[in-house]
């Protein structure tokens, strides 16, 4: 009975340590992305990661386009995008997100298309979709 319950925990074991190292391997990911409202007239973009990521990677190596004044804030799996605040945004913005976690694995990265009037995130071939209301003539 004893040698079982000894066979079992160190199954167990390597099963729960194998499942680790899978995971470990695995390149970070975007989660989610969120507008958020104005504030103080700046536009913000929330970016939720799957792991821990560098600030100054993603910072460096993140791409906006029309190349606006902007900062990236947060730690961790959170990060805001802030486009400064006396810049007006007349169309749509396509941001590249890329960078590297605290492992210096490397983000695939994905485009995301962010429209002039409320943020709102739409899709690109390699993005995500989610409607946005059409430009007023």
């Amino acid at each position: 009975m004893k040698q079982k319950m000894w066979v079992l925990l160190t199954s167990f074991a390597a099963l729960v340590l194998a499942q680790q190292q899978l995971l470990l391997s695995r390149p970070p990911r975007l989660l989610s992305r969120k507008p958020q409202p104005l504030q103080s007239g700046s536009a913000a973009l929330d970016l939720r990661f799957s792991r821990p990521m560098q600030l100054g990677s993603v910072a460096a190596d993140s791409q906006l386009q029309p190349d606006l004044p902007h900062r990236w804030q947060g730690e961790n799996n959170l990060l805001r995008l802030l486009i400064d605040a006396n810049q007006r945004i007349k169309a749509s913005i396509q941001l590249t997100v890329a960078g590297q976690d605290h492992r210096a694995q490397a983000l695939p990265p994905p485009t995301l298309v962010v429209g002039s009037e409320t943020l709102a995130v739409s899709e690109s071939p390699c993005g995500w979709r989610r409607p946005t209301a059409s430009p007023e003539p």
